[in-house]
């Protein structure tokens, strides 16, 4: 038995560790978004300016991809048009204009606010280069309505007072994916977001994995506007959502996704929106198994349940995975590293989060020389628990496993068995 590890947050310990902080990059987009306000008149029949996008991370993006949001009031019920004067992608091919590829739509705030009740979307269609690291794009942009009336920009909140600047506005926002990356969206004074967890699902198409891909939502008075993956609205066929606020996704819908990571984007009628991050994957031909061992407990007994590797015939060099629990029926007290852990003061952490009833579980190879992997079935942790009510059963299920390779970094993919 390794000795006892200290239960560090599991953020802490990815970022500590080089392998996995290298592997998450790819999942943290960063885009700097800078808007040059040059209709600073507060009484206009035109406003708008100069946006520039610039990639600040280590990925190629395509533009597709990126969503701009300038919010304002329309002052009268006229049609309203954008005008796109000129945009300029400068990556790694030069500059290039792509004017004729900038889209635009509107739309009314579901839940308007003092200062915004409609917002210009500003994207690009398909099909265009990409945005390399520190790629800029600068686009100049007019917004008139179908009468040429002056409009009022002191109740914008997109509108920014210095002219011929550019700044980071908080009040202009942007999108990846549909996920918000820059900015603050308008909201009303009292709203109460909504609150969705947990926030990371796995589903796999396993059928020897048993377990529900399901969410818990905290409405707080609002009520759901749409689930989209990737711009793309999901069906109410496609999930269900019970008197508790209990989110599932149907088995239908997630079997008709490909194998990899998703962002399903949660909105509601007023507050902020919720990104559920979903990871799909079929372990039906697996490298190893875990297996989850099934025991009787009466209340306020207390266990030391191991989660056992078997038929290791690859080594494991990095894996992060994360249970959950009923928390209304065990108390997760303690996690100790198993016997098949090398090096396991420095190579894994443990969290638990009673008020979430989950706990996480991150091995990377120290060394990330091959000599210290995972190489031998066993114990891989010892999970102590103390029962609140008696209960026969698997006291644990598997919420998400990511990042599971071996010393090239090629996926391993698992098996999770009862017994």
């Amino acid at each position: 038995m390794k000795r006892r590890n200290s239960l560090w947050a599991i953020g802490l310990a990815v970022a500590t560790t080089s392998l996995l902080t290298s592997q998450l990059v790819a999942a943290t987009t960063q885009v700097k978004l800078e808007y040059c306000n040059t209709m600073a008149s507060i009484s206009t029949n035109t406003m708008g300016g100069k946006i520039k996008l610039t990639n600040t991370s280590n990925e190629t993006i395509n533009l597709e991809d990126l969503k701009v949001r300038y919010y304002y009031t329309v002052d009268e019920p006229l049609t309203q048009t954008l005008w796109c004067d000129h945009a300029g992608l400068m990556g790694s091919k030069g500059y290039e204009t792509i004017t004729s590829s900038v889209t635009s739509k509107f739309e009314a705030l579901s839940s308007p606010t003092e200062n915004a009740d409609t917002y210009v979307e500003i994207g690009f269609k398909s099909g265009l280069s990409q945005l390399t690291p520190n790629g800029t794009i600068e686009l100049q942009m007019r917004i008139t309505n179908s009468s040429w009336k002056n409009y009022n920009q002191a109740n914008d909140y997109s509108y920014e007072a210095t002219p011929n600047t550019y700044i980071i506005s908080e009040h202009v926002t942007l999108y990846y994916k549909g996920v918000l990356i820059s900015g603050s969206e308008p909201r009303n004074e009292g709203v109460v977001d909504a609150i969705v967890t947990p926030l990371e699902l796995s589903y796999d198409k396993n059928k020897a994995v048993i377990g529900a891909c399901e969410t818990q939502i905290t409405f707080n008075g609002n009520t759901l506007a749409s689930i989209k993956n990737n711009g793309g609205s999901l069906g109410t066929s496609d999930y269900s959502i019970d008197d508790k606020g209990i989110l599932t996704f149907n088995a239908s819908y997630l079997e008709s996704l490909a194998e990899g990571d998703y962002q399903l984007v949660v909105s509601f009628n007023a507050g902020k929106s919720s990104v559920i991050h979903l990871q799909i994957m079929d372990t039906t031909d697996y490298d190893f198994a875990m297996t989850l061992e099934t025991l009787q407990l009466k209340a306020g007994e207390e266990a030391i349940i191991p989660i056992k590797l078997n038929n290791v015939s690859t080594g494991i060099n990095n894996a992060n995975l994360v249970f959950t629990y009923d928390k209304e029926l065990i108390e997760v007290q303690e996690i100790l590293a198993g016997e098949i852990v090398p090096n396991s003061e420095l190579s894994f952490k443990s969290a638990i989060h009673q008020t979430k009833g989950t706990f996480n579980l991150l091995f990377a190879s120290a060394k990330q020389d091959g000599s210290d992997l995972i190489t031998q079935s066993g114990d891989m942790v010892q999970v102590k628990i103390k029962a609140k009510k008696d209960f026969t059963s698997a006291p644990f299920k598997v919420l998400s496993m990511k990042d599971i390779a071996d010393a090239q970094l090629k996926k391993i993919t698992v098996l999770f068995k009862v017994k």
